[in-house]
């Protein structure tokens, strides 16, 4: 069914004309809305790259408010990759073929179907539709609106529908494998290191010195924190079960070496092995917004000249606080100031502003986990019996059982 919708408030389509005319652009990317706390505009997570994607494909786009004044949505830890959601601004012809190269090349859904809502402030009684459908049938009807400057006016041979009634787009977006797997090997690396160092302290020294036992202890444990986070970064990907062998097998030494004692505190005992947490796949999803920085050059990731796609020759060391532009590691010790490496941009999250957390089974961050529960006190005394005491010492011994596999927890 075709019709139009109301007109675009005249102060809206003022803004989207000039803010096209000063930045030179076809495209405008319109925020999702402003917010009252802030006074900044609010932008789809999904757009944080929108606009170099369609600069990457020789069209002029731009976001309706500048650098300074605008946050993204923040659903998730982290925003490593994107495209999305889209609510948009044009003015003049070439937005057209912008739209096209949008819904063929830079769009990529799992779903057939695509929905834009577009706003054409080509005149002074801009008119908002939502482009949908099958992503032939769109680019069909973008053609037509194109050859016969239709979007002022409704036809029934074009596939437009009131905005309010376009499906929901359903969007996927992430890293690149290669970029994913130099995260993972770097953490195993780290882990392994780490793990050595560990069994060369405990060899060379007496177990009847508590200090060296006790930093030996604790390094082992840092190792079991590199395993767990390789195997979060590996979730998913055909290297999965590959880690999830490491993560044991490090955990059954680390159990023989060491032991393994649960920690208590405040008349509670809490859970904070890095094995026992990393088999159980859930993480946290952070709602609010956020402004990002580019990891390699500390601008605004969204206006700023490096392409998430592309890898860049850059120096070791921070451009954003204390992370490293290679791995993204606080305070990192590896990559040096005066060594050339090759790294990918990713969004750094800064004064992020938020408005809840949730449980989430795949978190788009995937070091987004839960590194510290309580246990119920009652299922202790079930387990253990009569002669369970509260502060009593407790041992775990889960890395000397048989693994019962990774635990997916449905969270419906």
């Amino acid at each position: 069914m075709t019709r139009s919708v109301a007109e675009v408030d005249v102060g809206q389509a003022a803004r989207i004309r000039a803010r096209a005319l000063t930045e030179n652009a076809a495209i405008v990317i319109l925020p999702l809305r402003n917010d009252e706390r802030t006074g900044k505009a609010v932008y789809a997570e999904d757009t944080l790259f929108l606009a170099k994607r369609l600069q990457a494909e020789g069209v002029r786009a731009t976001y309706l408010d500048a650098v300074g004044d605008r946050v993204f949505v923040s659903e998730n830890s982290a925003v490593l990759a994107a495209v999305g959601s889209l609510a948009l601004g044009i003015v003049g012809s070439a937005a057209y073929d912008g739209l096209k190269a949008l819904v063929t090349r830079i769009w990529r859904t799992d779903a057939g179907g695509v929905s834009i809502t577009v706003t054409d402030a080509t005149n002074p009684a801009a008119t908002q539709w939502v482009v949908s459908g099958e992503r032939a049938q769109v680019v069909q009807t973008i053609e037509e609106l194109k050859a016969r400057a239709l979007l002022p006016r409704a036809t029934a041979a074009s596939n437009l529908v009131p905005a309010d009634e376009g499906p929901p787009p359903s969007w996927t977006s992430k890293i690149p494998s290669a970029r994913v797997d130099a995260l993972i090997d770097e953490r195993l690396d780290e882990a392994d290191e780490l793990a050595a160092l560990a069994q060369r302290m405990l060899a060379q020294h007496p177990p009847e010195v508590p200090s060296v036992n006790a930093d030996a202890e604790a390094i082992a444990v840092r190792a079991l924190g590199r395993y767990r986070s390789a195997l979060d970064w590996a979730e998913d990907t055909d290297r999965e079960h590959e880690v999830h062998e490491r993560l044991d097998a490090a955990g059954k030494r680390k159990r023989h070496a060491f032991g393994c004692k649960i920690e208590y505190e405040d008349n509670t005992y809490y859970e904070t092995c890095p094995v026992s947490l990393g088999h159980v796949r859930v993480g946290l999803s952070v709602g609010g917004t956020a402004t990002r920085l580019c990891s390699l050059c500390g601008e605004d990731i969204s206006a700023c000249e490096h392409d998430p796609t592309h890898t860049y020759l850059v120096p070791g060391g921070s451009a954003v606080r204390d992370y490293c532009r290679i791995c993204v590691e606080s305070d990192c010790k590896k990559h040096k100031s005066h060594l050339l490496y090759e790294a990918t941009p990713v969004a750094i999250v800064t004064q992020l502003s938020v408005d809840e957390v949730s449980i989430v089974a795949r978190p788009a961050q995937p070091d987004a986990r839960i590194y510290r529960q309580s246990i119920d006190m009652k299922e202790l005394e079930r387990e253990l019996g009569a002669d369970f005491r509260p502060g009593m010492t407790l041992h775990c011994n889960k890395c000397l059982s048989e693994c019962g596999g990774l635990k997916q927890v449905s969270l419906r």
